[in-house]
């Protein structure tokens, strides 16, 4: 399905309040912002558009590589302004895009708890939900939020992940994204590649997906990595990425595999990750309006007034870089026995983590997350060794070393897995 790409003049749509917002479900294809306040012209510019780009910023850090950073950030904060005046001067609200929640990293015990939604997740969504609140603070119009959830088109990529498997996990995020949103609910949509696409089975879908949007012949798409030296950057951590993923599954019995099939492998993979990933790229911006701002979860991104790196959650870490779907949530979740109040507390970071003696829980929402055992409750200091002890992954982690201290969790033996590619 094609959408117009031209803003439609539709009221704002009414979101419930109270218990049954939970229950509300904004997943229609309004890709758009249909609630247009004042089409009158408004002054070039106006304090509102430069405070909206000192707020996306803020949400917005500049990689620590950055030279001259201050020049930089003066500079995109005027290309920003100047881009964002051009949504205040019609009245229209603010659009983004990007692609999210495809489905949860199948590396369980080590970057997962389950291959579920989890805390993680929720954190993300309340994030997103704070993001869209401080953008209509400043600026009563405020944005849309379209996030295409490209788990079908990827699920190949993932052991284990099947059609019934992503449905599952795209349901979840919509379940959560209602618990979370608030009165942002309206304003924060999913959208899955059913949404956009027609064929009889996935198989066939994605064969369309790749033809209508993609490169279909992976050849061209080698040699582009090639010809590219950022692309090849990208499929040199995603090669890494898998592999890392393939020795760990190798390590606790689930996959039987040589290193060199192991290798080659992940070669494969990352280059039809990246064949996948330009084609998702194409597809959402065929469907959001031509002026919509990009969003990034990868903060190695140098923010452009087009394209935008953010944080994927509510703890803000410089150089973050690991997605919820691909980390653990760990909270400090002890008692108030050292002073401590309850916002300082939580310790909500995503990490790659043998979460050292760390146990899962699930919150008040049922969702799984990492806390303290009941043993260490009353012991502080124990509580900041173990904290000490989590690992944060970093593009430079060697999965070799971290394996050789890995202490498997204590739980059932799960079936083998093969690698299967579309």
């Amino acid at each position: 399905m094609q959408l117009n790409n031209s803003f439609m003049a539709c009221p704002r749509p009414v979101v419930p309040a109270g218990p049954k917002a939970a229950a509300f479900s904004a997943t229609s294809l309004s890709l758009v912002p249909t609630h247009i306040h004042s089409t009158e012209a408004q002054p070039r510019f106006t304090a509102t558009q430069h405070d909206l780009a000192e707020v996306l910023l803020a949400h917005a850090p500049l990689p620590s590589s950055v030279e001259n950073p201050e020049q930089v950030k003066a500079d995109l904060f005027e290309r920003l302004s100047e881009k964002l005046a051009t949504f205040v001067r019609r009245g229209q609200p603010v659009p983004f895009y990007g692609p999210s929640f495809a489905f949860k990293s199948p590396a369980v015990g080590l970057r997962s708890i389950e291959e579920k939604a989890d805390a993680a997740e929720k954190d993300a969504l309340i994030y997103i939900a704070e993001l869209a609140k401080d953008v209509q603070h400043i600026y009563p119009q405020g944005g849309i939020f379209n996030w295409f959830q490209d788990g079908h088109m990827f699920a190949p990529f993932m052991l284990g992940h099947g059609e019934e498997k992503t449905d599952e996990y795209l349901y979840d995020i919509r379940r959560i994204r209602n618990l979370v949103s608030g009165d942002q609910v309206g304003n924060i949509k999913l959208h899955t590649s059913r949404d956009f696409l027609d064929a009889p089975d996935l198989h066939r879908m994605r064969e369309k997906f790749i033809r209508t949007y993609g490169q279909p012949d992976l050849d061209k798409v080698k040699q582009k990595v090639c010809d590219d030296p950022r692309l090849k950057a990208d499929f040199l951590g995603l090669k890494k990425f898998y592999e890392d993923i393939y020795k760990y599954l190798r390590e606790i019995g689930e996959l039987n595999i040589s290193t060199s099939a192991l290798q080659k492998e992940a070669k494969a993979t990352a280059y039809q990750m990246i064949q996948t990933r330009e084609a998702w790229e194409n597809l959402a911006r065929h469907q959001v309006p031509e002026d919509s701002i990009r969003l990034s979860f990868s903060l190695g991104t140098v923010p452009t007034k087009d394209k935008l790196g953010v944080y994927m959650g509510t703890s803000r870490i410089p150089d973050r870089w690991l997605t919820p779907w691909h980390g653990l949530l760990v909270k400090d979740d002890a008692e108030d026995t050292n002073g401590r109040c309850a916002k300082e507390k939580i310790f909500s970071k995503f990490f790659y983590a043998n979460a050292v003696g760390f146990v899962p829980k699930k919150d008040e929402d049922g969702l799984n997350y990492m806390g303290f055992p009941d043993s260490v409750l009353d012991d502080p200091a124990k509580q900041e060794e173990m904290l000490g002890k989590i690992k944060l992954l970093s593009p430079g982690t060697n999965m070799d070393e971290v394996l050789a201290d890995y202490q498997r969790p204590d739980t059932e033996p799960r079936e083998p897995r093969t690698i299967a590619m579309a």
